[in-house]
């Protein structure tokens, strides 16, 4: 309970001291608001991670400017690792948006939300993915479309690499993995959410370990394609080379 209250009182004064900054900026600065986003975003992360006791290992280097970025999906503590490490927003189902706390602040970093029953919504996210590249924010797109146990990666989906295939541009990729110290549940049940279990339970597990580790290892170089498929295939086995399977 004391790191879940813990939680909520970082979430609500960042979101009060960036509203608050942002709009100062507004007024006197508008150029430095970009800024300002990023490094509350950043700030926040941070924040939650060590309120959760999470230590972040960076294997490798993040992308070196705006990219699209794909990597397997554990769970909603994927998020905060990738914003603990540079600027970046998401693309995430429409559903996330009816998560308590989670469906808020995720519409507050700017995430890009699809709904993965209209089909012709994914040029309209195709098109905010370019848009947001052109703002000099990364898009992270985790292609399984779901969060797993981390026993394995599940088939990537092509449509969000779209924009990507249609302008040749280079797309970066990584793999995460968590694990927990030797006595507790084991981060395949606690980190990760896998399982069919409701949000408040998975947040019990998550915040009753003593302490847990994330490791991002990021790819060396970004891969490029003219043909979408073709390109999450490539992306799919150039991140299983960087994949450790999460502990059960």
């Amino acid at each position: 309970m004391l790191r879940l209250a813990s939680c909520g009182l970082i979430t609500v004064a960042t979101i009060a001291i960036w509203r608050s900054g942002d709009l100062f900026l507004k007024l006197i600065s508008p150029a430095a608001r970009f800024g300002w986003r990023n490094r509350s975003l950043q700030g926040w992360a941070r924040a939650m991670l060590g309120a959760i006791r999470g230590r972040v290992v960076r294997e490798g280097q993040p992308p070196p400017e705006a990219a699209i970025f794909v990597c397997n999906h554990l769970s909603y503590v994927d998020l905060l690792i990738c914003l603990a490490e540079w600027p970046c927003v998401f693309v995430s189902k429409v559903e996330v948006t009816r998560i308590p706390v989670i469906g808020s602040v995720a519409a507050d970093i700017g995430t890009i939300f699809i709904d993965r029953q209209d089909f012709t919504d994914v040029a309209r996210v195709n098109e905010r993915i370019e848009q947001t590249l052109a703002t000099g924010l990364s898009v992270v797109i985790f292609p399984e479309a779901t969060t797993t146990e981390g026993a394995g990666l599940l088939p990537f989906h092509a449509p969000l690499l779209a924009s990507a295939a249609r302008s040749g541009r280079p797309v970066w990729y990584g793999a995460l993995h968590y694990s927990a110290p030797p006595g507790a549940r084991p981060a395949s049940e606690s980190v990760a959410w896998g399982e069919d279990i409701g949000m408040r339970e998975h947040m019990q597990r998550l915040l009753s370990l003593p302490s847990f580790t994330a490791r991002i290892r990021y790819g060396r170089t970004p891969i490029a394609g003219n043909d979408r498929k073709a390109l999450a295939r490539d992306l799919r086995a150039a991140v299983t080379t960087l994949f450790e399977p999460v502990g059960q």
